[in-house]
């Protein structure tokens, strides 16, 4: 451990006794005949020898530019300056101030691959040219990024590219939705936007730009110029009927963008299966910054059922949902801007399911089936606002934020068991969020700090055959402050992390029934501090960076301990061919885990679940080692990845389930047990011209291995999937289009002593007729056959028709879902030496009509 203290510090004061001379490249690029400035284009810095970026970045409004590079000798470097439609420039670098007049020339790339003009690639910019990929199907820009290859949309909306998530979603260069980009995908017209541009390598903080720090994936929209500065968007409203109620669905979108302010707001309301109360989740990890152990704290009750099947989420909706949002940012000045943010949720589901729980035993398989009847009320408040100055030399953001979520979990259980039961979740989040980076010369100095108190108020009330309740309040404040140092000698940065940080976490607990009361007053407080030296090295295909953190924690409260976490990093990305890219990140040591279960008295999670764990400051120790290949051809439309990730985990505890007539105790114990995680998937996504369309292959598997106490019988267990699927996308002619989707997953459970297998087959297709120009007719059908452990199959066929009549700006929409009137769904899960088969109610026969009106 000396030697980790005493390398840390020589890292460090090594970084301090380094320098070198900075140069700041200012310039504005215009027109050559009109003298306008032109925006938008992309200003490289290379080095004269081996052609390697030094820096980078794209002008302004203004046509404006300024980029950074930290060495000696201006002469070693030039200026390169090029621009879709325009001649390209190489300059010598001799000054700090240009003037650059671009000519005119014919659409004609050099260094730039083009197919059909559907997609150019510059560098680490790919772009997508909306209207190559649209469908006359297609409404907003979600509906057309799923058309494009390489790009993949999760069911949450999550986007990635070639395997790599998006991590920053921009309007015009503008992060206006700060990472909920669902209300962008969701909401804006595809009509509105000319390309979709994909940035790889990209550093939003200007002080860090051309500088290789902290890089990720982006997506920015390039409007249209009649979309700029004006007011669009669309109002839905439908009506229509089922067997037993009424419908309806109204959606109104309103934004506009320009380069001064930015706003879009979304107002929705709708009983029709439809979720839009998951538009306001995050999907990026900008959060994983501000996330350390012990900052983040959620419920201990079953809050809803469980869902796991192949149907989509609209299918197995029984729901009332209003949603609000509005997203706005106004300019103060040329880096100046605040934004804000608010997003209200009011969402009440209903479920109908019968559930059959298997426990394999030692000697017997026992099993209970329940009718479970239940509501999940939800309401949710989010509210935040950030002021931001992003300069050349200096960054400064500081947000401020609230979330609350209201929670009434309500079922009625008959069967093998009989109970009612109501659960109440409140969450209060209040969270501060400051960051500073500053750049001088070749330095760079950087403070984040993070303050942030939640508090979660849990009530569980079992009432039947016995009665039984649960209360718990949770509370926890976490407070951090990150400094960090990095000093740039051409190719190498070197420097050092130091986080200072405290926690106070309070546990209260109270379960009582007739015979007994079980009690937690629990606080445990800690106060702390990281080292992390890393070593970075890049050049124009290689990028690696090499962390050593060691974290020093001293606990307080219940018991008091001084525990040491030393937990090194690699990271390596390598670009060894010009369109192959090997990506790779190892990790091994050991590291605080968080507050987890810390409680000693029981606690009850739901009707027949209980939990007890114990104080554990010793965390966890981990091997892991991750890597992904991926390949990207634009010019022929080709993508594919492929990664896999394997970790090994000893959690320093031990778990003992005890099944006792169908309930559940869980009692987690000091021990060794490991816990083993493989992980792999990968696609191939080709767009084919023959076919107007795209292909796309994809295949993962995840198998869970852990050791598992149950009933006094010592078992390992493995418990996964094997998932397969064919994407099908064409539209042939002008008068037919075709989606068609086939998958197949694979889950099991084995033991020493048992194995279980369930299979489930997916096929979904989308025919879409163009009988005249403004007429469109859908027809999607879907069928599932599910096989399960007994021998048993069961096959579900579903069908929607929908016809669009388009009258100038507007839709006129008539549907049928679920035509055949299909009204149950069986899917199975594995666990720790469980099964849980569920028959799922879904949606029946519902039939709308309506009106979209665009402007």
């Amino acid at each position: 451990m000396k030697k980790l203290v005493l390398f840390s510090v020589f890292v460090f004061c090594c970084t301090l006794s380094i320098f070198a001379q900075s140069h700041s490249i200012m310039g504005t690029v215009v027109d050559s005949s009109t003298l306008e400035p032109i925006t938008g284009v992309n200003v490289i810095v290379r080095h004269c020898t081996d052609n390697g970026i030094i820096a980078y970045t794209t002008t302004a409004d203004n046509g404006t530019f300024s980029l950074q590079i930290n060495h000696d000798n201006l002469a070693d470097y030039t200026l390169q300056v090029t621009c879709l439609g325009y001649e390209q420039q190489t300059l010598n670098l001799t000054d700090n101030n240009y003037l650059i007049k671009l000519k005119e020339k014919s659409f004609e790339l050099q260094e730039v691959s083009i197919k059909a003009d559907k997609i150019i690639q510059n560098k680490d910019t790919t772009s997508y040219f909306v209207t190559n990929f649209a469908t006359t199907k297609d409404r907003t820009i979600g509906d057309v990024l799923t058309n494009m290859p390489g790009i993949n949309i999760a069911e949450n909306g999550k986007i990635s590219y070639n395997g790599s998530p998006i991590n920053k979603f921009y309007v015009e260069g503008i992060d206006l939705f700060d990472g909920k980009y669902n209300l962008a995908t969701n909401n804006i017209s595809y009509e509105n936007i000319a390309r979709v541009e994909v940035i790889e390598n990209h550093q939003a903080i200007k002080a860090l730009q051309g500088t290789g720090v902290d890089t990720e994936t982006a997506i920015n929209l390039k409007l249209k110029d009649s979309a700029k500065s004006v007011w669009n968007g669309n109002f839905l409203g439908k009506g229509g009927f089922t067997h037993d109620e009424g419908l309806w669905e109204t959606e109104l979108f309103a934004a506009r963008f320009s380069s001064k302010s930015q706003s879009a707001t979304t107002l929705k309301s709708n009983n029709t299966g439809k979720n839009i109360a998951d538009e306001g989740n995050s999907l990026t990890i900008d959060d994983l910054l501000y996330m350390y152990p012990g900052s983040e704290i959620s419920g201990s009750l079953t809050s809803a059922p469980s869902i796991s099947t192949n149907l989509s989420n609209d299918r197995t909706r029984f729901n009332r949902t209003h949603m609000f949002s509005n997203s706005s940012m106004w300019k103060l000045s040329e880096s100046g801007q605040i934004k804000s943010q608010i997003i209200y949720t009011d969402d009440k589901n209903t479920y109908d399911q019968s559930i059959e729980s298997a426990y394999y035993l030692m000697d017997n398989l026992l099993v209970k089936g329940t009718q479970e009847t239940s509501s999940v009320k939800d309401k949710g408040l989010q509210a935040s606002v950030v002021a931001t100055i992003d300069k050349d030399s200096y960054f400064l953001s500081d947000e401020l934020s609230f979330k609350s979520k209201w929670r009434t979990f309500t079922s009625e259980i008959n069967g093998d068991f009989n109970y009612h039961s109501i659960a109440d979740i409140t969450t209060y989040n209040v969270e501060n969020r400051l960051k500073y980076v500053k750049k001088t010369g070749n330095n760079i100095f950087q403070i984040m700090s993070l303050n942030k108190y939640e508090f979660i108020p849990e009530d569980l009330y079992v009432g039947g055959e016995s009665v039984k309740q649960q209360k718990i309040d949770k509370g926890n404040f976490f407070s951090n402050t990150n400094f960090r140092f990095l000093h740039n000698i051409k190719r190498w940065s070197l420097g050092t992390n130091m986080d200072l940080f405290g926690n106070i976490y309070n546990f209260n607990s109270l379960y009582n029934d007739a015979s007994i009361n079980y009690q937690n007053d629990l606080n445990v407080n800690y106060i702390g501090a990281r080292l992390n030296p890393e070593i970075i090295y890049q050049n124009e295909h290689l990028k690696l960076n090499l962390k050593f953190p060691l974290s020093v924690y001293h606990f307080s409260g219940e018991q008091s301990a001084t525990k040491i976490y030393v937990k090194p990093d690699i990271y390596l990305k390598w670009k060894f061919l010009p369109r192959w890219t090997l990506f790779v990140n190892a990790t091994i040591g050991n590291s605080y885990t968080g507050n987890g279960l810390y409680y000693t008295a029981p606690v009850m999670t739901d009707y027949r679940a209980m939990y007890a764990g114990f104080l554990n400051y010793d965390g966890k120790i981990e091997k892991r080692i991750g890597g992904r290949i991926s390949y990207a051809n634009p010019s022929d439309m080709l993508f594919a990845n492929l990664s896999a990730t394997y970790s090994d985990e000893n959690t320093k505890r031990s778990i003992s389930k005890q099944v006792d007539n169908g309930y559940v105790y869980y009692l987690y114990e000091p021990g060794n047990d490991k816990y083993k995680l493989l992980f792999a998937d990968g696609s191939i996504s080709k767009g084919i011209e023959l076919i107007n369309g795209s292909i796309e292959l994809s295949s993962s598997f995840q198998n869970h291995n852990m050791p598992l106490e149950q009933n006094g019988y010592i078992s390992t267990i493995d418990f996964g999937s094997i998932n397969s699927g064919i994407t099908l996308k064409s539209n042939p002619c002008d008068w037919f289009n075709i989606d068609y989707k086939i998958g197949h997953k694979y889950n099991y459970m084995k033991s020493e002593a048992l194995k279980s297998v369930t299979q489930h087959l997916t096929q979904k297709c989308l025919l879409v007729f163009y009988p005249i120009e403004d007429i469109s007719i859908k027809l999607n059908g879907e069928h599932y056959l599910s096989f399960f452990d007994s021998g048993q199959k069961k096959n579900t066929f579903l069908v929607d028709l929908e016809f669009v009549y388009r009258y100038k700006q507007f839709d006129f929409l008539a549907s049928v879902t679920n035509l055949f009137n299909q009204n149950v769904y069986s899917y199975t899960i594995y666990g720790d030496l469980s099964s849980t088969t569920t028959q799922y109610n879904i949606r029946g026969r519902n039939v709308t009509i309506g009106v979209n009106w665009y402007f």
